[in-house]
């Protein structure tokens, strides 16, 4: 026996449907005004890039590999490639902060030169319960073991001790004012060192009282009249200060008024200078 649909129903199905049919329509652009929204951000960083550093030259013709970085974190890894090898890569989270309108705004959390990337596969671990988590120096592979929780550095691969335990975010307190967006632009490239020198290269960072700078923005302005015979180190304290890690500063980079630094760590990385005033010191 059939039973008759009630008046009601029928007279409401056809909305129901449309309602479905506009509410996918609208997922899908919005699916695509996120992507081109990311898309146009990578570029005009590169596009920047290109043209006050000459390192950055070939970047926007090279292909670039998008994936994302732990589970709901909003943050993504972009590996630049030339022919398959890695030149460089952009670390890149959607900014919290939203104009008036629906397209997402992104902000650059890192960037870097080099073939040696964060979170390489071929130095990753080759465990199923492993899981990726970013935050500048202090990033790394995480690993769910019988035994307990290791940590892989996410630019070595070096293991850290069992003992270790990682700090609270830094990058996720920044605020989208102290960080590349959009809208910012690139106006100064210096370099202080062209090449990777180790920072044991000089010792001021080992002793035991280094003379150490008031990390203001006077710190970073002073690095742009400095030169390689008088290199300068960050040192950062990182998993709860049982690891200090020094980096020679090889260049620095201010977009508007905000500096980024470059760092020689198996490659050149660049981080927020407000990234670096909470997790280190620079000596100079």
């Amino acid at each position: 026996m059939i039973k008759k649909i009630p008046l009601l129903c029928r007279l409401l199905f056809p909305l129901f449907i449309l309602i479905l049919i506009s509410t996918s329509s609208l997922a899908f652009a919005n699916e695509g005004e996120w992507t081109k929204s990311f898309q146009q951000h990578v570029h005009s960083w590169i596009n920047q890039m290109e043209a006050k550093d000459k390192r950055f030259t070939n970047w926007n013709r090279a292909s670039l590999h998008t994936q994302t970085l732990g589970i709901n974190t909003h943050q993504w890894l972009v590996t630049v490639k030339n022919q398959n090898k890695p030149l460089g890569y952009l670390v890149i989270a959607e900014s919290p902060q939203h104009d008036h309108s629906n397209t997402p705004t992104f902000v650059l959390l890192e960037y870097g030169l080099g073939e040696f990337t964060l979170f390489d596969e071929s130095i990753a671990p080759d465990k199923p319960a492993t899981t990726q988590y970013y935050d500048g120096f202090s990033s790394f592979w995480s690993m769910d073991l019988p035994s307990g929780t290791e940590y892989i550095d996410a630019k070595s691969g070096e293991k850290y001790p069992s003992r270790f335990k990682p700090d609270n975010s830094i990058m996720k307190q920044l605020p989208a004012t102290v960080l590349i967006s959009g809208k910012t632009t690139l106006t100064t490239s210096h370099t202080l060192v062209s090449t990777e020198i180790s920072p044991f290269s000089t010792i001021d960072w080992i002793t035991p009282n280094p003379v150490k700078s008031k990390l203001n923005d006077q710190t970073w302005k002073n690095l742009l009249n400095k030169t390689s015979l008088d290199p300068a180190v960050v040192t950062a304290n990182l998993f709860q200060e049982e690891v200090l890690a020094p980096f020679t500063i090889g260049s620095v980079h201010v977009w508007d008024n905000q500096a980024y630094i470059g760092v020689w760590d198996s490659g050149l990385r660049f981080l927020p200078y407000t990234y670096i005033q909470k997790v280190g010191t620079i000596i100079q």
